[in-house]
């Protein structure tokens, strides 16, 4: 049996082989594979004239662009024409966005247990007081001999 399961599964490999090389030779595979490698950009970098002393004792780099670098004539260094420094970027950052929050809460939606165990999972949320409330077994916490207005320890201890 193990043999002629082998044969079956070659064979349908072999058809699903020919059925991907003729759906590539209907769509047009071949051309649009020519054409991408007669339009492919084969330089990506063109060296500058000029060289930077950075090899101290030895000879100078020759320093290399990106070609649209090199075609545009400059190379991008800031964002914005005002900012050169990264006080200038965080304080126009500042004013741009002041209005916006950069931090904020989420609400507790659901309280599950962090480790399988017998007693119930710790939980806080914030009330609609502004208040926090602990969910916790009150017979746990008095066995440790803690009192109930101490805050809650981690599950991991």
């Amino acid at each position: 049996m193990g043999a002629v399961l082998q044969v079956v599964l070659h064979l349908v490999g072999l058809i699903l082989i020919v059925l991907d090389l003729a759906i590539w030779i209907v769509t047009l595979g071949p051309l649009v594979m020519l054409y991408k490698l007669s339009t492919a950009r084969s330089v990506f970098a063109k060296p500058l004239e000029e060289k930077a002393d950075i090899n101290g004792e030895g000879e100078p780099s020759q320093i290399w662009r990106s070609v649209e670098a090199h075609a545009a004539g400059v190379l991008t260094t800031t964002p914005d024409p005002e900012v050169s420094t990264a006080w200038e970027a965080l304080t126009i950052a500042y004013k741009k966005f002041a209005d916006k929050k950069a931090q904020g809460t989420r609400p507790l939606l659901e309280c599950g247990r962090t480790r399988a165990s017998s007693s119930p999972p710790r939980c806080s949320a914030r009330r609609r007081g502004g208040r926090t409330a602990s969910w916790a077994s009150s017979s746990r916490s008095s066995a440790r001999g803690s009192s109930p207005s101490a805050p809650p320890r981690s599950p991991t201890t």
